[in-house]
């Protein structure tokens, strides 16, 4: 299994990498900032993988999510609707940390397209 991680190298995405090392194959550390992509895996084992992405461009967040099993988003919410509308292209399964109300209510009109994932 191929986990995603966005935002991996944040407060929040270094605990989840961490917690899924004990069982995932395959993590990658992806974040804006490669350098502390490279210091949150730095570590945790060959299958841990640090790669650089700005999930505001659709090319760089398709070629991160390709292959991926799963993708666990931990970017600001405010970008979760781009991001879950790449891991739709790329037919990838998707979970975030939440956001605001308004957010959420619009990726719940994705909900529909994910079913069969």
């Amino acid at each position: 299994m191929r986990i995603v991680v966005l935002g991996g190298a944040g407060i929040i995405g270094q605990p989840i990498v961490r917690d899924l090392t004990s069982d995932v194959e395959e993590i990658v550390v992806a974040d804006m900032d490669l350098d502390a992509a490279k210091s949150a895996a730095a570590g945790l084992g060959k299958s841990v993988m640090a790669k650089q992405v700005d999930v505001t461009n659709e090319d760089a967040l398709d070629k991160v999510l390709q292959g991926a099993d799963a993708c666990i988003n931990s970017v600001n919410y405010y970008f979760n609707l781009q991001v879950m509308k790449g891991c739709l292209r790329k037919r990838v399964p998707y979970i975030d940390l939440g956001g605001l109300f308004h957010t959420t209510r619009d990726q719940l009109e994705l909900h529909q397209p994910f079913n069969g994932l």
